[in-house]
């Protein structure tokens, strides 16, 4: 059985709330999402990946606009052997401002914040994430705007499936 994630990251990678408005926020999804195993925050010093496990589809080159399907299940797809390497490097890389990714389209290389990851992804320096929240609606409009308030930023939604 999968685990799925619900992510919370502002909309402003470089956002970091303050810790104590950070921890009211886990403490409000939590409630929004009783059934849910782990509310957690996560700070960072510098821009990193969110990621959303196997939820990655495609990508949109940001130099050719040519999307790339992304198929685990299909061998020889060069979309799911260019993101295997990219993951691999996005989990070591300490500076992702600086990296640039030779795309599998057009063989050019891009900076990596300016990949369109079609929705599924993002970068940011927080995160607020609750695991198998056990819904499939994901948070309303107005626990959103609740959660906005608290932590004094825009949010995007991110579903993440391991």
């Amino acid at each position: 059985m999968s685990d799925q994630v619900l992510k919370l990251v502002p909309k402003d990678k470089y956002f970091v709330p303050e810790i104590n408005s950070a921890e009211k926020a886990r403490e409000l999804l939590e409630g929004f999402f009783p059934d849910g195993e782990q509310a957690e925050v996560k700070f960072s010093d510098s821009v990193r990946f969110i990621d959303s496990g196997s939820n990655l589809e495609k990508i949109t080159c940001s130099l050719c606009r040519k999307s790339t399907d992304i198929n685990p299940f299909q061998e020889n797809d060069i979309g799911t052997e260019w993101w295997y390497e990219l993951d691999e490097i996005l989990s070591s890389s300490p500076d992702l401002q600086a990296l640039n990714v030779k795309m599998p389209c057009c063989g050019q290389y891009a900076a990596i914040q300016s990949v369109d990851f079609c929705g599924s992804a993002s970068f940011s320096m927080f995160e607020l994430c609750i695991w198998n929240p056990y819904s499939d609606d994901g948070i309303s409009k107005v626990q959103l705007l609740e959660l906005e308030g608290v932590l004094g930023c825009k949010l995007k939604q991110i579903w993440a499936r391991y």
